[in-house]
This record gives structure tokens, sequence and C-alpha cells, in this order.
């Protein structure tokens, strides 16, 4: 090794150990972010910089929206190749980055993480455990273990007791963050709330279960948990498998008055379906006078639950998802000092229309709020006008999705003075048509956005799109399920998306002419996400654009195309596709020898997520796919439900 590559080493590794001798030390990484720009690794650098930069911005913060577009852009080119870089060891998987490194591992079982200790926290600055077995509790954690911060117990750790065992064991010392993602009691968290040892905590997300009363009351009154930040608890009865009773006002009432949790500054309250007496409850209360993001999403309530006039509590995080709470909701929270500073509002399905709209443009509100979501209400034309209406300085989020909009909502909307910064519109599931899509394009407003959804909007205008030069600083497009045809897809690609990076079209009949003009448009050189499921194309289509360069290509879903068959095994085996890690060829109309050989293609060799249903597979080899992909796990129940699912009549 050349004397100036082994300095070059030595000095990597010195910065290395200090950035993993001190995690809290932000000096150590911007160090070593400056390293690597001097040695000709800028993004990596960059990378560091960026996560450093985002942990120190409020997550509502219009800056920190478009650090995280670039976070995620660098994550999807280069994560997994940086987690690459790391040692390979056997019962130990590399996790999520933290400013700038890998920060968390996925462990077999604490034997594995007291065998393994001195390597992991050589290689970087780990602070963050998941684990997946309690074999090796008994053992004390490694020395010196005060690095230990975070700890998510996987569903593996499903048996009666192993909550209580871990909480009571030397591992839970030094933690400030404990996730449980296996199905809770109110036994269980009854054990946490006695758990001497969890004086540090700040917070306690525990995902399934139920909690009830008895829980809850448990954590009002701990002590132990006097430092708590965060709370969490599971949306009622998930995972069906409790015979404990759900959380009542009771409960409610008893968590509010907790001279214990005078540090709490996030309540999830995980769809307990508040009553308004529960939400009152809170909103008054003067030991949570701390308290700044709530959740009461699946809740029925009414005006009654906001109509209050006093009070410490100054949210600015809120989410009152499917709450049903109707105009008289929005106006009585509108009203409300308790929201006057709101950033971020979450109002998808509830049942607000022109009237409660109009409340918030009006309000205080509205010159705070950095995200809005409105989508799966009854929006439509007079809504819009009179959201139009209003000033909203810091919006950069709008979410309109499903909200009853048409050609005429949008002509409303291109008028609007009061968007300025608006970075990410939603505009799905609407009708807003060619007309509409005029509208966005011409808007004053439209020129800041990097994110843009008009899927299943009948928006035919591919040729306005293209040639709108106020949607340069687009990132990310979806034109998802829209009657464009071959024209409107050529015309559309036509456009200079000089920073587009995501690019969703399937179902649009872009067809083999919609693949071409992909292929030859130099946009695919750019790409890191390219959707052209339902296209449809034929194997000469499928050849053609992969006969265009796609170095940066991460995401390809091709799926649906079902005219393909066996012949995308072979276009794709052939083709070299060198950052690929998510494909998805579901239902391609393949035959039974289809899937072996795109198993063994050596060019998709990289590929860590692929999705094939739809194809034929026999038992051996599906176990072949689950062993190198992983067999997939039931989703875990969401916190809540993610929208009433009705279209909203168009006015």
């Amino acid at each position: 090794m050349p004397s100036t590559t082994k300095a070059k080493a030595k000095n990597a590794d010195a910065l290395l150990a200090a950035v993993c001798a001190d995690p809290d030390d932000d000096t150590a990484r911007l160090a070593y972010a400056d390293f690597l720009e001097e040695h000709k690794n800028p993004e990596r650098a960059e990378f560091i910089r960026v996560q450093i930069e985002l942990a120190q911005l409020s997550p509502w913060d219009r800056k920190a929206k478009l650090l995280r577009f670039r976070e995620r852009l660098l994550l999807v080119r280069h994560g997994e190749g940086w987690r690459a870089e790391l040692p390979e060891l056997g019962g130990v998987e590399w996790g999520k980055f933290e400013r700038g490194f890998v920060s968390e591992v996925t462990l077999e079982s604490l034997k594995v993480l007291t065998k393994r200790f001195d390597v992991i926290r050589a290689a970087s600055p780990v602070t963050a455990i998941q684990v997946n077995s309690l074999d090796g509790i008994t053992s004390k954690p490694p020395e010196p273990h005060r690095w230990l911060r975070s700890v998510r117990l996987g569903a593996a750790c499903a048996a009666p007791g192993v909550v209580s065992q871990f909480v009571s064991s030397h591992w839970v010392g030094t933690l400030t963050r404990l996730e449980i993602g296996t199905h809770v009691s109110a036994s269980d968290v009854v054990a946490i709330a006695g758990a001497n040892r969890l004086a540090n905590l700040q917070e306690l997300h525990l995902c399934i279960g139920t909690v009830g009363d008895v829980g809850l009351n448990a954590i009002a009154k701990s002590e132990n948990l006097a430092n708590l930040r965060l709370l969490r608890l599971p949306p009622t009865n998930a995972g069906g498998q409790s015979t404990d009773a759900p959380i009542t006002l009771t409960g409610i009432k008893n968590l509010a008055t907790s001279p214990n949790l005078t540090n709490l500054t996030n309540l999830d309250l995980g769809n307990q379906r508040f009553t308004d007496d529960g939400v009152r409850a809170i909103l008054t209360s003067a030991t949570l006078a701390k308290l700044d993001t709530v959740s009461f999403s699946g809740s029925a309530l009414t005006a009654r639950a906001f109509e209050l006039t006093a009070g410490p509590i100054k949210l600015r995080d809120v989410n009152l998802n499917q709450c049903v709470i109707g105009d008289a909701g929005a106006v009585a929270l509108a009203k409300s000092p308790h929201f006057s500073k709101v950033a971020k509002l979450n109002l998808r399905a509830c049942e607000v229309g022109a009237k409660g709209i109009a409340a918030l443009a009006a309000s205080n509100l509205a010159k705070h709020l950095r995200e809005l979501d409105l989508a799966d209400n009854p929006v439509r034309a007079s809504g819009i006008q009179e959201l139009a209406k209003g000033r909203w300085p810091e919006l950069h989020t709008l979410n309109l999705a499903t909200s009853g909009l048409g050609s005429e909502s949008m002509k409303a909307f291109q008028a609007a003075e009061g968007f300025g910064r608006l970075l990410d519109l939603d505009l799905s599931s609407n009708e807003v048509g060619a007309a509409g899509a005029i509208a966005v394009t011409r808007a004053k407003w439209a020129g800041q956005m990097v994110r843009l959804n008009l899927a299943e909007s009948k928006c035919v205008a591919g040729a306005i799109l293209g040639g709108a030069s106020t949607l340069r600083k687009l990132q990310y497009l979806d034109v998802t399920d829209n009657p464009l045809m071959p024209a409107g897809v050529e015309a559309l690609l036509e456009g200079e998306w000089i920073e587009l990076t995501d690019l969703k079209i399937g179902g649009t009949s872009g067809g083999d002419a919609g693949a071409k003009a992909l292929a030859t448009s130099g946009l695919l050189s750019r790409l890191v996400t390219l959707a052209i499921e339902r296209f449809p194309l034929t194997p000469e289509g499928l050849a053609t654009l992969l006969s265009g360069p796609a170095p940066s290509l991460v995401e390809f879903d091709l799926s649906d195309n079902i005219t393909l068959g066996d012949e995308a095994v072979r276009l794709l085996s052939n083709t070299s596709m060198p950052a690929l890690r998510t494909l998805s060829v579901a239902t391609l109309g393949m035959t039974e020898a289809g899937l072996p050989q795109l198993l063994a293609a050596p060019t998709l060799a990289q590929v860590k997520k692929l999705e094939y249903h739809g194809n034929p597979i026999t038992d051996d080899l599906q176990q072949a796919f689950w062993a190198r992909f992983g067999n997939p796990q039931p989703d875990p129940a969401p916190e809540a439900p993610t929208g009433h699912g009705h279209r909203v009549t168009i006015r």
C-alpha cells in the first residue's frame, strides 16, 4: 500500500474512532465529512451534513422539507452501498442512519450483541438496537454500555412475561427510548411503569395491544417515567388478542392530571375513539403544559371538543385524521387559542367543507401552518375559493386528494395569492382535467414546487405539463392512471425536467411509443424511481426502454404489463442497472420458467426487494425467494385508519 494511501486510511480510521467514541458530538462527524469532501466522496460528506442539519430543525420546517428530499435521494442512491462498507457479522443487520452514520442494528439476540459489541461500536456510532430474542439477557451489557439509548423489542419477543423480564434487566438503565413492537397488555404496561431502571426514559412507543385504564393509570402514577417526552399508545384492540378493557374518560383524566408527566411534549393516543370530554381534559390540563404534538385520530368528535378559551397548551402538530368534526368543529378549532400556532394539521376525512375552510383561512392559525392535509373532505369549488382567500405565508405542503375538485376549482386555486412558498401539492383522485393542469402550471406559486401528485385526476395535458417552465424544480411527478395516451406521454417527456428524479407514469397508455420517448429523452439517465405499471408494454417496447442508460435507477415498477411474459426476464437479465435495489415484476404473464431465471440472473444480484406476485411459482421456488428477499411478515395494525375511501362529489 503506498504511503499516501496508508496515511489516508489512518486519518479516516482516527476520525471514525472519534465519531464512535462520542456519538453525541457533531463536531467529530463534521470533521469526518470534511475529510470525505477532500478525498473525493462529496455525496457521503453531504449526507452527513444534511442529516446533522435535519436533526436541528423542527420536522415541519420548510428547510427540513427540502432537506428530506435530498436526504432520501442520497439514501436511495447510496444507502445500500454505504451499509455494505460496514463489516458483515453473523446475526447482525445494519439499519437506519442518524446524523450521517448507521445508528441502529437489528440483532438475532442480546447474546449476539455481547459477542459482536466491539466490532459494531468500532464500525459505526450505534446507539439503538432492534432485538428479536432476549437470549443473553441475564448477562450484563458490554462495558462501556452508556452508548445504548434505544431498544425495540421485535414481534418475535411475544412470549408472556418477556416485557417484564426485559424492563427489570440491566439492559435498560441507559435507555432514553423504548419501543415494544410485539403485543402488549395492561400488565406489561404496569411492569414498564414500575421499572426503577427506566428513570432516563424519554420516549415510550407501544405499537400493538390494549393498554386500558389499568395501564394508563400505572403510567400516570409512575415516578419512574417523570422524564417522558413522548408517549405513544396502540390503537384500540390492535391485534385483536387482548381481553383488556379499552381506555375510558377516567383513564384520560388521570393521565391529564398526572404530576409525573409534566415533561410530556408528544402524546399519541392511538385511535382510542376519544370523546369530546377526553380531548377537553387533555387540552385544559395544567400539568401537560409543554404538550405540542397530539393525535386524536379516529375519534367521533364535535365542535364542543375545541370550544375552549383558555389554557397553557399551545399545539404545533395535530392529527385529527377521521375525527369527522365537520365544519362546526373546524370553526371551533380555528377560534381556539390552543390551535392558534399549529404548524402541522391533519384534517383528513373530517367532513370539512367550505365553511370550515373559510374559518381556518381567516384565523391566526393560517399564519403559522406549514403542512395542511384536507384529503378525503368535501372541499369542492366553494372550499377552494375560501382556501384561496387566505394568506398562508409559511405553508409548504398541501394535500387535497379526493376532495371533489374539478377544473373550475383549479381556476380559483390558480388565482390564489397566498401560496408563494408551496413545495408539495397533492391533487390526486380528483377531476382536475386538462384545464386544471393548465391552472396549476400558470399559478404564481407553482415555481417553487418540488413534488406534484396528479395521479388519477383525469389529466390529459401531457404537452402542457411538459412545456411548463414553472415546473422545472419538480423532483417528484406522479401522473399515474391518467388518459395521457402515447402522444401525451411523449409530449410530457419532451419537457426539460432538470431536477426530476422520481417519475410515476403507470396507467397512462404510453405503450411502446412512450417507452421510446423515455429512452431518448435523457431523463432515464437521471431517474432513481420509475413506475410504468399498466403502461402497457410489449417486449419490443421494453427492449427499447432498456436500451437507454439508467445508471441511477434504484426503484423500477414494471408490474401489470401482462403481455411481457418471460421476455421481460430475458431483457432484464441482459441489462445493466447497477443501482437497482427494488424491482416489481408482478403479474407480467410469465410461465413457470420465468421466475427461476429471474432469480438466477447475475445482473439482478444486487436487488434487495422483489415483488413477483401474480406469476406462477412453485413451493420450492417460493422458499428460495424467501431465503433471498425475506419472508414478508403481516403488516402491523395501523395507528389509525387511512381514510374513508369514499369519493367526493365533484362540484
